[in-house]
């Protein structure tokens, strides 16, 4: 493991994952949230340190995870540790949600959508950065001299 990429890719992770957490639920789906706010906590109530943590371990985990698993497919790596992420978290949470909470369908897809955009990108990002040509061309001597 390459732990300069790593952390760096965990960086970029975090703060890009944060970043499409804003746009997708502050922007995007603002209106959507205002036509059910009944359901929601008031603005001011929302524990925001919360938020950011929790966006935080995502990105952070998801980093680590990218890099157990790592293939050395470079950007196609990537988009399969994404999509593969929105399967194993995104989907049955947005189900959980909308079994549990009076939202429509429109908003639940609305959800797994969105999901699956940060989860690409996060894969997308994570790829680039960890993952270059030169180092898997690097890695592969590495590893037969290691057997």
């Amino acid at each position: 493991m390459n732990e300069k990429r790593g952390l760096l890719a965990g960086i970029a992770a975090i703060i890009v994952y944060n970043f499409l957490q804003y746009l997708g639920h502050d922007v995007w789906l603002l209106r959507d949230y205002h036509a059910t706010a009944g359901i929601w906590r008031m603005r001011e109530q929302i524990p925001v340190s919360m938020l950011l943590l929790g966006s935080s371990i995502y990105g952070a985990l998801f980093t680590r995870f990218f890099i157990k698993f790592y293939e050395g497919s470079g950007l196609l790596d990537g988009v399969r540790f994404g999509t593969y992420a929105t399967w194993l978290v995104a989907l049955p949470q947005v189900l959980t949600m909308y079994a549990i909470l009076p939202v429509g369908q429109p908003l639940a897809a609305k959800w797994l959508g969105l999901a699956f955009v940060e989860n690409l990108a996060l894969g997308v990002l994570v790829a680039a950065i960890y993952g270059t040509s030169a180092e898997r061309r690097d890695a592969i001597p590495a590893k037969a001299a290691g057997a």
